[in-house]
């Protein structure tokens, strides 16, 4: 399913172990804000900002809508084209179909280029594991495999919770030479990478829109490598998330207005990539022989339902550079492949609510900067808020003295009466429990009661104000106003 990393831990041993990694915070921090100033000045400087987040949503939600007729007609014109379709239902199938079309070829070795969906069904350890050598090509992926199969901290930027001179110590231990700076680094990048290109069997992208009218599928980069893993393979595999659809060319140009600059604040990709079918009688590159394996896992259970706008998304990224939390916790805090605002919505759609999922909900302030950044308007924030209450209404994986606790808060927050009892009784008692833990003028960590020490554990918990706000109006003459 959305794969997560480890299902021994649980997120919040994710979550320590990156809030104590102050290097990785730190190049979170400086990573999302040199994509958000450059996001702010094409903000600045394009007129039709809203109008295409509103075009881009409304394309999206057409599809979603239509989503059998949109997926036939592509199967049908991509099959015209001479590609061959798969269809995997869960990551599983997906697999399988993933080692048939390498155990056909005799496959030895694949060049990959970046592809979050291959994550998701965990396509490198499945190939490793049969043997096949596997060659991530995008340089923050490349750098993410030297460091012993690390994994991607950003929809983008894989290598986000790395700077230049944690890449220039990494390099150094596979023979870099050079000096720190970033062209050298990454000619030599290229010269390790060059020869995987030419000897590879498959090619392996993902897909970041399929056009339904003309069965042609793209991937849009910032480097050659993609291009590369499209052309010189004989043999190419397409891993397509089942909703990444766009009904033809003109809904492709629209989308382009806004997931690029959303993306990584600029106007343009240096490289958007169309594969229509095998190369041509005569010609000189593309691959010989074009897989595309339509993935659903999870994605139908998703469709139609109360989270369906979720399928908007087109991984873009910008819900990690605005949210708070990521810049604290880092990509890896969260313990899978999708991370921030859209995989905390994401994820435990994928893979249902257990013991670790439950937890990523959580992670969230509801600040909303996520939905309101979003380039196909999805109301994150409101989907998760959604998924807490699904957890407490619909799982047992809520504690009965939890539930407990927040029932009574309900009864008492929801009559006048009790309400106004209840903070009669807190003043008092919150003065004992901080004398009786040794605090002064508020709850520290020393608290141990229910719930609230999952609160002061990490903040201050202030002790109720002896007077009282009712009053205070009341004595200012401010009733009624």
């Amino acid at each position: 399913m959305g794969l997560i990393f480890d299902k021994n831990s649980t997120m919040n041993d994710h979550v320590q172990a990156c809030i104590n990694n102050d290097f990785a915070r730190q190049a979170t921090r400086g990573a999302q804000a040199n994509f958000n100033a450059r996001r702010e000045a094409q903000k600045a400087a394009y007129e039709g900002w809203e109008t295409y987040r509103d075009q881009a949503a409304a394309i999206r939600d057409d599809v979603l809508g239509h989503l059998d007729y949109y997926l036939n007609q592509f199967i049908d014109h991509t099959e015209a084209n001479g590609n061959i379709v798969h269809f995997a239902t869960d990551d599983k199938e997906a697999q399988k179909i993933l080692l048939e079309i390498c155990h056909a070829k005799g496959a030895k070795s694949v060049v990959k280029s970046k592809s979050m969906v291959s994550e998701e069904i965990d396509c490198n350890n499945t190939l490793l594991a049969d043997g096949i050598e596997v060659n991530e090509t995008d340089l923050g992926e490349y750098m993410i495999q030297l460091d012993d199969w690390n994994h991607p901290s950003h929809l983008l930027m894989p290598g986000m919770h790395m700077d230049i001179k944690a890449t220039y110590d990494l390099f150094v231990k596979y023979g870099y030479k050079g000096a720190m700076e970033a062209r050298e680094m990454t000619l030599f990048a290229r010269e390790q990478l060059r020869h995987k290109f030419l000897t590879a069997d498959i090619g392996i992208t993902g897909c970041n829109f399929a056009i339904a009218s003309t069965g042609t599928t793209s991937i849009i980069t910032n480097e050659g490598n993609g291009r590369m893993v499209t052309s010189l393979p004989e043999t190419q595999i397409v891993l397509m998330g089942m909703e990444r659809l766009l009904p033809n060319m003109e809904a492709f140009d629209a989308l382009m207005q806004t997931f690029v600059r959303h993306a990584v604040g600029t106007a343009l990709s240096s490289y958007m990539s169309f594969t229509h079918g095998p190369r041509s009688a005569g010609a000189q590159d593309g691959p010989k022989e074009v897989h595309i394996i339509i993935i659903d896992n999870g994605r139908s259970k998703i469709l139609g339902s109360k989270y369906n706008k979720m399928l908007r998304c087109i991984r873009c990224g910008t819900c990690q550079n605005v949210c708070p939390v990521f810049r604290h916790i880092t990509g890896h805090g969260y313990g899978a492949c999708y991370q921030g605002p859209m995989g905390i919505v994401y994820t435990p759609l994928l893979n249902g609510f257990d013991g670790y999922t439950k937890s990523m909900p959580y992670a969230c302030t509801l600040c909303g900067e996520c939905s309101q950044n979003c380039p196909v308007e999805i109301p994150l924030h409101e989907l998760i808020l959604a998924e807490r209450q699904d957890i407490v209404e619909h799982t047992d994986l809520t504690s009965t003295s939890e539930k407990d606790v927040f029932v009574a808060a309900g009864e008492m927050l929801g009559h006048k009466s009790t309400y106004l009892a209840g903070t009669k009784l807190g003043k008092p008692g919150m003065k004992v429990l901080a004398a009786l833990t040794r605090e002064k003028d508020h709850l520290g960590s020393r608290t141990k009661l229910p719930v609230v020490k999952n609160w002061t554990q990490s903040r201050d918990m202030p002790l109720l104000h002896s007077g009282e706000f009712r009053k205070w109006v009341k004595d200012h003459g401010l009733e009624g106003k």
